[in-house]
C-alpha cells in the first residue's frame, strides 16, 4: 500500500507530465549527426503501473499511450517502470555505431529493445541490479552499444530502481563517448583528490588545535563523504557492489550525514549560541527523522525513506536559511565566510533534491550541484574555520598578555598586601604573645600567691596557736597553783612573756609586710642618725651575744629607720636561731663615700641548707633544721624587700666552717643605685 505521501507526489508528477504533455510539440524522428545528440524533448513515455506489460505490449501501444516527454526524465521516487521510447530516422550515409547514454548511475535495471522492420533484437540490460560483468559497457553509468542500419528505428528502453528515476538521455558517438568517459573519470579523480587533501589536512588541522569544533567539522567532512561516493557510482562500479546493498548504503549516509551535520550546522551558523531552545528542536527533529527513515529503508520502503529524509532535510535547511536572516536582522549575524559556504550548500543540496524528487530537469550542472557546492562550501568552511581559529588565537594571544599582565598587578598587589598583612600578624603576634607572656605571670603570681596562702594558712595556725597554747598553760598553772613558789612563778611568767613576744613579733612581721606591699618606697625616708638605729638593734640582744662594730658612719643618712630597724632586727633574729648559743654574732657597718653604707651579720652556724638557697628570700621559706624553730619564713623577704626599696642590694656568703654571712648596701642618696640581681647569682661560698 502506497504511502500518502508518494500518492501526492505521483499525482503530482502526473499533472506536471501531462500538462508538459498537452504543451508539447509530438517528437521528430532523430536524424543521427554530429558526435552527440541530446535527446531532451525527443522522447515518448509511459508509466507502466500494473508492472506487467512486455515489450510485445508496448510496441502495440506505440501510437495510443505513449505521451511525448517535453524534457528531461524526472520521475522522481516511484516503484513503478517506466517506458521511453525513441524514433529515429538513419540515412542512408550515416554512421552505423552510436552509443546510449543515461547519466544517472543508481539505475537499478535499464532494458533497451531495438525495433525495427525485420522485428524485436535481443535486449541488452544493464544497471545497479545488474553483475557488472553482464553490463553492455564497462563505465559507471548505464549506456549501451547501439548498431543502427539505415531506414526507420525505433528504441523501447524500460527503467526501474528504487532511487529517483531521474536522468539525462544522449546519443554519442563511440570515440568522443569514450573521450567523455575518461574526461568524467579524471574530472571524478580530481575531485575526490582534493576531497582527500582537504580531509587529510582538517585531520592533521584537528590534531594541531585540539579542538572541538575541528573535531566536529572533520566528523561533517566524513558524513557527506559516503552520499557523495556512492551517489556517482564509483564504489559500485570499482567494487562491484550489488544494488540492493549500495541503495541501502546510500539511504543510510543520507540519513547520517543529515543527522551528524545537524549539530556542526547550528553550532556555526549561531543557532546553538543565540537560540538554543530552537537548536534543541531542529537538532532532535534531524536525529528522529533520520532514524525513522533509515528503519524505513532497512525495511525496504526505499523511496518514502530518501524522499523523505531529502524533503526534510530540504524544509530544515529553508528554516535555517530563514533563520538566520532573521538573526542577522537582529544584529546576530554569523562570520560571513561560514554564512556563504552554508548558502552554497544549501543551494547545491536543495537543487539536487529537486532534481531527484522529478522537480527540476536534469542536465550535468543538476545532477553535479550537490558534489560542485559540497566541495565549494568545505573548501569555504575550512577557509572560515582557519580565518576564525587565527582570529582566536590572536584574541587568545591578546587575552592571555592582558590576563598576564593582570595576573603580575595583582601579585603586586596581593604581595603588597600580604606584606601589610604579615606586618600586622607580626605586630599581633607579638602584642599576644605579650600578652600571653603578662598572663603567664599572672598565673604564675596567682598560683604562687596561692601556694604563700596554703603556706601562711599552715604556718599562721602552727605559729599563733603555740604561744597562745604556751600562754593558756601557764595561766592554768598560776589559777591552780597560786601558793607555788616563787621562782616557779616568775618561770611561769616568762614563759607567758616570751610567748608574748613571739606573738608580738609576728605580728611586727605581717604589719611590716602589708606596709612593704601598700606604703610608697620613700614615704618614710628621711635623714637619720643610722648609727642610733644600729645600736638600738644590737641592744635588744645581750652584749655577749651580739657584737656591734662601726666604722666612718655619717652623722645623717637618708633612709627609713623603722624599715631599716626591722632589717637588722630580722638578720639577727635568723643569726640567733641558727648560731650555737655560745657563739657570737656579728654585726659591722661602714660608710664608703663612693658606695654608700655597708652592712654585714655574720654568725657561726651550721649554714643554709644549698637545696633551698635560690628560694631564700621568698615568703614562708624555711630550711628542714628550722621546721622546729619559731618563725613564720618572712623575715628574710622583709629584708631583701627593705633593702630593694632603699635602691641596695643583700647579697649571701655561705662558709662552710665559719658560718653565714649577709651582705646589704645601701646607695648614698643621689649616687647610681646599684642593680638588682637575683638571689642564686648574690649567693657564693667561700673557702
Amino acid at each position: 500500500m502506497r504511502a500518502p505521501f508518494l500518492l501526492l507526489l505521483q499525482l503530482l508528477l502526473a499533472l506536471l507530465f501531462a500538462s508538459n504533455a498537452v504543451a508539447a510539440d509530438m517528437p521528430q524522428p532523430i536524424a543521427l549527426q554530429g558526435d552527440s545528440i541530446a535527446l531532451t524533448g525527443k522522447m515518448y513515455w509511459l508509466q507502466d503501473p500494473s508492472n506487467a506489460l512486455t515489450i510485445e505490449d508496448i510496441v502495440a501501444a506505440k501510437s495510443t499511450q505513449f505521451a511525448p516527454l517535453p524534457g528531461e526524465l524526472k520521475a522522481g521516487f516511484t516503484r513503478h517502470p517506466i517506458w521511453l521510447r525513441i524514433d529515429i530516422l538513419q540515412p542512408s550515409n550515416a554512421v552505423a555505431d552510436w552509443m546510449l547514454v543515461f547519466e544517472n548511475a543508481l539505475l537499478d535495471v535499464v532494458t533497451l529493445y531495438q525495433v525495427s522492420d525485420q522485428g524485436i533484437s535481443k535486449p541488452q540490460v544493464t544497471g545497479d541490479d545488474v553483475p557488472r560483468a553482464r553490463w553492455p559497457v564497462e563505465v559507471r553509468f548505464p549506456a549501451f552499444h547501439l548498431e543502427i542500419p539505415s531506414g526507420r528505428q525505433t528504441l523501447y528502453i524500460r527503467i526501474s530502481g528504487r532511487n529517483s528515476l531521474t536522468s539525462a538521455v544522449s546519443l554519442w558517438r563511440p570515440e568522443p563517448f569514450h573521450s567523455m568517459s575518461r574526461i568524467d573519470a579524471q574530472t571524478y579523480g580530481i575531485y575526490f583528490g582534493m576531497y582527500l587533501i582537504l580531509l587529510l589536512f582538517q585531520c592533521v588541522f584537528w590534531l594541531y588545535t585540539k579542538d572541538a569544533t575541528d573535531r566536529n567539522y572533520l566528523v561533517y567532512i566524513l558524513a557527506n563523504l559516503g552520499p557523495v561516493l556512492l551517489t556517482v557510482g564509483l564504489p559500485q562500479h570499482y567494487l562491484e557492489i550489488p544494488g540492493t546493498l549500495s541503495d541501502v548504503a546510500l539511504g543510510w549516509t543520507i540519513c547520517l550525514g543529515a543527522a551528524v551535520s545537524s549539530p556542526f550546522i547550528l553550532t556555526q551558523l549561531g543557532v546553538r549560541t543565540h537560540q538554543p531552545r530552537i537548536a534543541w528542536y531542529v537538532e532532535r527533529v534531524a536525529w528522529y527523522s533520520s532514524g525513522v527513515c533509515a528503519l524505513l529503508i532497512a525495511m525496504n520502503q526505499y523511496g518514502w525513506g530518501v524522499g523523505s529524509i531529502q524533503l526534510i532535510t530540504v524544509a530544515l535547511l529553508v528554516f535555517l536559511a530563514i533563520d538566520t536572516l532573521w538573526l542577522s536582522l537582529q544584529g546576530k549575524r554569523p562570520d560571513r565566510l561560514l554564512a556563504l559556504a552554508f548558502g552554497i550548500f544549501y543551494l547545491g543540496v536543495g537543487v539536487r533534491f529537486l532534481r531527484n524528487l522529478g522537480l527540476v530537469a536534469p542536465d550535468p550542472l543538476v545532477d553535479n550541484s550537490y558534489q560542485i557546492a559540497l566541495l565549494m562550501h568545505l573548501g569555504v568552511v575550512s577557509l572560515g574555520i582557519g580565518t576564525r581559529y587565527r582570529k582566536m588565537t590572536l584574541e587568545k594571544s591578546t587575552a592571555q598578555q592582558e590576563a598576564l599582565e593582570a595576573t603580575r598587578a595583582l601579585n603586586t598587589s596581593l604581595e603588597q598586601r600580604v606584606a601589610e598583612r604579615t606586618t600586622a600578624l607580626s605586630h599581633e603576634i607579638q602584642r599576644r604573645e605579650l600578652l600571653e607572656s603578662d598572663l603567664r605571670k599572672s598565673l604564675e603570681m596567682e598560683q604562687q600567691m596561692r601556694e604563700e596562702q596554703m603556706i601562711f594558712a599552715a604556718m599562721a595556725s602552727h605559729e599563733f596557736r603555740t604561744p597562745l597554747t604556751i600562754i593558756d598553760t601557764t595561766l592554768q598553772q598560776l589559777q591552780n597553783n597560786p601558793n607555788a613558789a616563787p621562782h616557779k612563778t616568775e618561770a611561769r611568767f616568762r614563759n607567758a612573756q616570751a610567748a608574748v613576744d613571739r606573738i608580738t613579733a609576728l605580728m611586727d612581721n605581717y604589719l611590716s609586710l602589708d606596709r612593704l606591699q601598700s606604703v610608697d618606697r620613700s614615704a618614710n625616708r628621711r635623714m637619720v642618725n643610722v648609727t642610733q638605729v644600729l645600736q638600738q638593734a644590737a641592744g635588744e640582744w645581750p652584749m655577749q651575744r651580739v657584737k656591734l662594730t662601726m666604722r666612718g658612719l655619717p652623722d645623717r643618712f637618708f633612709c627609713d629607720p623603722d624599715l631599716l630597724l626591722i632589717a637588722i632586727r630580722n638578720l639577727l633574729s635568723n643569726a640567733d636561731r641558727h648560731a650555737p648559743g655560745a657563739s657570737e654574732i656579728e654585726l659591722f657597718a661602714e660608710f664608703l663615700p663612693t658606695t654608700g653604707l655597708c652592712m654585714e651579720v655574720r654568725d657561726r652556724g651550721a649554714g643554709v641548707d644549698p637545696e633551698i638557697v635560690p628560694r631564700l628570700f621568698q615568703k614562708y621559706i624555711r630550711g628542714k633544721d628550722a621546721q622546729h624553730l619559731p618563725g613564720a619564713g618572712l623575715g628574710l623577704y622583709l629584708v631583701e624587700r627593705i633593702v630593694q626599696q632603699h635602691g641596695g642590694q643583700i647579697r649571701l656568703e655561705i662558709r662552710p666552717t665559719t658560718g653565714t654571712t649577709f651582705h646589704i648596701l645601701l646607695p648614698t642618696p643621689g649616687s647610681p643605685e646599684p642593680p638588682s640581681k637575683p638571689m642564686q647569682n648574690n649567693a657564693k661560698e667561700s673557702p
